[in-house]
């Protein structure tokens, strides 16, 4: 009798689980942890700017600045199998949970059929090294020095993103959409951005060092200070790019559009 009181308690620590959106093996305990907390306003709903500015400032005020991480939350999410991690990670965004310095390294968050959506979430310092985010929804995420080493981000969605001094050391973003994101002092050494979108992205003294950015697209990107050195550059819209004092030396810019790019002061020998 025992052991179906246990049975019993176990499912319906599940529903519970399922009720929340989240499913699998401990998704009971991110339920409970998820509910004890404010939720993020929801804009589902929000149809005019006006809407959706009142839910922005809503959600600072859930998930600002001064708010930290719950480590037994973090724990808790880390500890899910691949098939409850996705929902679960999604339902502590929709919370309004800061997930600063999760690590989830080398998991499988996202793929092409289902993209994981984190917009707006707070992964600060986060270890996502060999993470699959590919096609990933990321917009205005704050990544600030987040950890995504080799991880695939091709064709994910950080538009507006903060991934100030970020690490995406030989990552692939083939394809990814980072307009007006904030990269700079970002480490991209030997990154893939291949026919990335990079129009108006802050990327100050970013270290760019071999990186592909073949047919990528860095329209009225800051570059001030950023480190090119021995970058593809091949075919490559570099139209009113700010380059100025940045490293271009060894840099390959074969078919670059640059009309009206600011070179003063970059190093091209």
């Amino acid at each position: 009798e025992g052991g179906e009181a246990e049975e019993a308690r176990e499912g319906e620590k599940d529903e519970e689980g399922k009720t929340a959106g989240v499913e699998g093996k401990g998704a009971a305990q991110v339920a409970t942890l998820l509910a004890s907390t404010d939720r993020r306003p929801d804009d589902a709903g929000a149809t005019d700017d006006a809407s959706r500015k009142k839910n922005d400032e809503g959600w600072r005020l859930v998930c600002g600045e001064e708010r930290e991480a719950d480590p037994t939350l973090l724990a808790a999410i880390e500890a899910l199998d691949e098939a409850a991690l996705k929902p679960a990670l999604e339902a502590a965004v929709r919370a309004g949970r800061c997930l600063d310095g999760i690590n989830l390294k080398g998991r499988t968050l996202s793929d092409h059929d289902s993209p994981i959506d984190m917009r707006r979430s707070r992964v600060r310092g986060a270890h996502l090294e060999q993470a699959d985010l590919r096609e990933a929804h990321l917009e205005k995420a704050n990544l600030i020095m987040a950890h995504l080493e080799e991880a695939n981000l091709s064709g994910a969605h950080l538009e507006k993103a903060k991934l100030l001094g970020a690490h995406l050391e030989k990552a692939n973003l083939q394809g990814a959409h980072l307009k007006e994101a904030d990269l700079s002092y970002a480490h991209l050494e030997k990154a893939d951005l291949e026919g990335a979108h990079l129009e108006e992205a802050n990327l100050r003294v970013a270290h760019l060092e071999e990186a592909d950015l073949e047919g990528a697209h860095l329209e009225k990107a800051k570059l001030l200070g950023a480190h090119l050195e021995e970058a593809h550059l091949r075919v490559a819209h570099l139209e009113e790019a700010d380059f100025r004092g940045a490293h271009l030396e060894k840099a390959d810019l074969g078919g670059g559009h640059l009309e009206k790019a600011d070179l003063k002061l970059a190093n091209l020998t």
